[in-house]
């Protein structure tokens, strides 16, 4: 195969796992606002661009983030970016573009995902957005797939580390969302966890080779519900 023809099929899957048939609802739910509605006060600040440098999205992504739970899910060559600041597509009272500071997490797959469920608002209270499934054969990435998503891991608890008393049934669970961050900024970490908890303001996917793998996003009997007051 001519390299012309490697790079114009590995750009076309690069811009196909961008809308991958449900990754697309997980990034709609983060990104609802990339292009942010300016009022007349805000004109100025319509010009908002993503932040340059390493570890940044090259989008703007929603000022409201994504809230993401699962009972537990393995992880696969989890690694973190700590404390990188991002702009996000929103305003402050003042009329300048929105930025804060989070992580930016990169895996290759998540497995395993129980109960996992994912939801976000517009901020005002006109709707919520939320998608669920209750399938253990979910999966999110795939080997020849990187995934990396900003926002912090609230709550997980690791099961190897609460062998002898403490348990991850306790209730509350153990946090060990600190831990799992540390360790995974030096190496990639790879664990069953559970009692999951994150919030998200932005995920993307992308192959990391030439050859465009499966699928990489399995959410079975999944439910997406749209509410509004």
């Amino acid at each position: 195969m001519k390299k012309a023809d490697v790079l114009k099929k590995h750009n076309a899957f690069r811009k196909h796992s961008l809308r991958l048939r449900t990754l697309v609802v997980a990034v709609s739910l983060t990104v609802i606002s990339v292009v942010p509605s300016a009022g007349t006060t805000h004109a100025v600040a319509a010009t908002c661009t993503p932040a340059t440098g390493s570890h940044q999205p090259d989008f703007l992504p929603s000022a409201h983030p994504m809230t993401i739970t699962a009972d537990s899910l393995t992880a696969d060559s989890l690694g973190t970016d700590q404390n990188v600041t991002i702009n996000l597509a929103g305003y402050d009272s003042a009329g300048a573009c929105l930025s804060k500071t989070m992580n930016h997490y990169t895996f290759v797959s998540l497995t395993g995902v129980t109960n996992l469920h994912l939801s976000t608002t517009d901020g005002a209270g006109a709707y919520t957005l939320s998608l669920a499934s209750a399938s253990s054969s979910m999966q999110l990435g795939a080997q020849g797939v990187t995934t990396d998503f900003w926002g912090n891991i609230t709550q997980v608890c690791v099961p190897w580390l609460h062998l002898i008393i403490i348990t991850c049934s306790s209730n509350p669970p153990p946090n060990d969302a600190g831990l799992v961050d540390a360790a995974s900024s030096f190496f990639n970490v790879s664990s069953t966890v559970k009692d999951f908890q994150a919030t998200v303001y932005a995920i993307r996917s992308y192959a990391t080779g030439t050859t465009p793998p499966p699928d990489p996003v399995q959410i079975p009997a999944a439910t997406l519900t749209v509410t509004s007051p």
